[in-house]
């Protein structure tokens, strides 16, 4: 699309309209005037910027020091790829400019189209009015994501999802390595022993295979393969129930204590590796698993994935998070979903507009415990 145009030549475009809804343009002459959002938005990238640190210049004006990645819908790309980049190059000033441009093919519900007029597809006032735990809509939009062509939101795939992929991968092996930790340890991670022959070959197996899958979750990161990401942060965990399963530590404590004990070291090193590498995804998901770890995020946590790539050891993986630290009670994060699917699915095909009763009607199973609320 953008090479179309240049290929074309640029052309002047008009970028004020003729109604009152709008930002005015800030001149006399034109006071009857507001921006087209196209060309106004962008600039609150950096008036939001400005809202949050004083200190905007050392992003939006640093090109040399400062890669902008935007992420958009494909109607939008003309906007990000020409209209901004130009307006900025306009001002005579060192802007930081965009270098890599992700967009998205559209997301429809259901085989029709999104409409808000037509009161079609759910909404986010509605999502939240659900009672479901934002991170499963946020684990399913973006294991759906439409990179390539469009894709469909439908709540039978989303409570699949949860069911079959959230709660027998992610959300067993939080619950069984925690609460191990819980019932064999008294909520203490027991030392990694490198001096018993067992627990050592087992954690050069296993991080072995890890490493590798982490380091494929990185390269597709940076390529911005975000769907791939996902699916890929998700098969780090699965690493993890495998190998829970085949050292299966509630025989091994009974056998060789060493070997139990840095089994389970080995895994919840692991584990805070996936919490990591699925915050960019689900924070919220990272967030409950840091606070019945009792683990503080902090500036660590923020390049931790860069700490133990970088280092290009996979042993690294086990100084992540040290023995002897006490987590705190563990309790399930995901819940298996009974939705009634129909319901929903009618109830967000062209409903009335006033009429929300439905959405507080129902007690779905996926609420999660109060203790995060």
């Amino acid at each position: 699309t953008t090479n179309t145009f240049l290929k074309e030549g640029l052309k002047s475009r008009c970028i004020t309209r003729d109604i009152k809804w709008g930002v005015p343009v800030p001149l006399p002459e034109y006071a009857d005037k507001v921006f087209y959002v196209w060309f106004d938005a962008p600039i609150g990238y950096l008036s939001i910027t400005n809202e949050i640190v004083p200190e905007w210049e050392k992003w939006w004006k640093n090109p040399d020091n400062v890669q902008l990645y935007q992420f958009i819908g494909k109607d939008n790309i003309l906007f990000h790829s020409l209209m901004f980049p130009a307006s900025l190059i306009g001002t005579g000033e060192k802007y930081t400019l965009v270098r890599h441009l992700n967009s998205t093919e559209f997301l429809n519900y259901e085989g029709t189209k999104f409409s808000k007029t037509k009161n079609i597809g759910v909404f986010g006032d509605q999502v939240q009015e659900t009672k479901i735990p934002c991170e499963v809509f946020r684990y399913y939009l973006l294991a759906v994501r439409p990179e390539q062509q469009d894709a469909n939101f439908s709540w039978v795939e989303l409570a699949e999802r949860n069911n079959n992929e959230l709660i027998k991968n992610l959300g067993n092996f939080s619950v069984r390595v925690l609460r191990f930790i819980e019932s064999h340890y008294d909520r203490v991670i027991p030392d990694y022993d490198p001096s018993d022959k067992q627990s050592e070959e087992a954690a050069l197996e296993c991080l072995k295979e890890f490493y590798e899958e982490l380091n494929i979750y990185a390269s597709l990161m940076e390529s911005v393969k975000l769907r791939e990401g996902l699916k890929q942060a998700m098969n780090l965990s699965s690493i993890c129930n495998k190998y829970m399963q085949k050292w299966q530590p509630w025989v091994a404590a009974k056998e060789n204590a060493k070997f139990a004990g840095s089994a389970i070291n080995i895994l919840m090193n692991m584990f805070v590796v996936v919490c990591a590498a699925l915050e960019p995804f689900i924070p919220t998901f990272a967030a409950k698993i840091y606070c019945m770890t009792n683990w503080k995020r902090g500036l660590r946590e923020e390049t931790l994935l860069g700490f133990v790539l970088d280092a290009k050891n996979a042993l690294t993986v086990l100084s992540v998070i040290p023995s002897k630290h006490k987590i705190d009670q563990a309790l399930p994060i995901f819940r298996e979903s009974n939705l009634l699917l129909n319901h929903y699915s009618k109830q967000c095909r062209g409903r009335e507009p006033e009429t929300k009763v439905w959405w507080h009607s129902y007690s779905l199973s996926l609420n999660l415990n109060d203790t995060f609320d």
